[in-house]
């Protein structure tokens, strides 16, 4: 089976256990944790959770991908301020509401294998075959990278775009203020945010005005203070000869960056800007 990577902040922070190795389950999850989440078992979409409890443990695990979680890091990340006494107990007890929602039909928990709790440790096997979105990002964006790196910019294109249709929104995003998850949404953000901003790169060279406003939108929808987007935005349509959608967008990113961070545009964007009031010979379609 498919297992947690080691290189990832999450799998360096869970602790291991020594623990005999059960068989994996039979019939492996679906996960998509990119946007809302979505878990299936088989052909079995998973809509109802037991207790929110069940529902922040799931969480946890797939922080931690698919690595053993020591019960007192569980425990500090759940209920920080319990007695260690309570805490256990509410881990015991969320284990058994977490194996019911995931397989409602197992009645002995020793038959339960997507979520194993032993030696002090508590684990999501998520079985062979499983599939899980934010590894699929990461595979996609990993060749990607390795593209770029090499100095193959336009090979690296396709993995980013498939990267970017993966991603479908921040990781858990129905549960913004999950504590848990903050360090890996954010890490996640940020590697959308570069792919985003590598493409924009290509399609700029490329001269490819019409591909580059969706994209634009795409990462402001995620980072909407960084101007790389706002100016490759007002720049496409100014180009495409588009003025007054160019100066609604620059003057929306103006007010903006004003009302909220007391702060003007840089001079670059301004200069874009002029370009686009009173546009040189040959501007458009440039």
């Amino acid at each position: 089976a498919r297992g947690g990577r080691e290189d990832t902040p999450a799998g360096k922070a869970a602790g291991e256990a020594a623990v005999e190795m059960e068989p994996a389950p039979e019939v492996p999850l679906a996960i998509r944790a990119l946007g809302p989440l979505h878990v299936a078992v088989g052909d079995r979409r998973v809509v109802e959770w037991k207790s929110v409890r069940a529902l922040r443990l799931f969480h946890l695990l797939l922080v931690h991908r698919f690595r053993w979680v020591p019960r007192d890091v569980a425990v500090e990340a759940l209920w920080p301020d319990a007695e260690p006494a309570k805490g256990s107990n509410n881990l015991r007890q969320t284990v058994h509401l977490l194996r019911k929602t995931l397989e409602p039909d197992v009645r002995a928990p020793r038959e339960a294998g997507y979520v194993q709790f032993r030696n002090e440790a508590v684990r999501l096997d998520a079985g062979r075959g499983y599939s899980y979105d934010v590894e699929e990002l990461e595979e996609s964006l990993r060749h990607a990278d390795d593209r770029w790196s090499a100095g193959e910019r336009r090979k690296s294109e396709a993995s980013y775009r498939k990267a970017l249709e993966i991603y479908r929104g921040e990781f858990l995003a129905e549960s913004p203020f999950e504590d848990c998850a903050a360090e890996e949404r954010e890490r996640l953000r940020d590697r959308f945010v570069r792919a985003v901003g590598r493409l924009l790169s290509l399609y700029a060279e490329g001269k490819r005005w019409e591909e580059i406003i969706p994209l634009c939108r795409s990462g402001i929808a995620e980072e909407p203070y960084r101007e790389e987007f706002h100016f490759h935005l007002v720049q496409a349509h100014g180009r495409l000869g588009n003025r007054r959608e160019a100066l609604a967008d620059y003057h929306r990113y103006e007010e903006m960056m004003i009302r909220e961070l007391d702060l003007l545009p840089s001079r670059g964007m301004k200069a874009l800007m002029d370009q686009v009031v009173s546009p040189g010979e040959g501007a458009k379609g440039a």
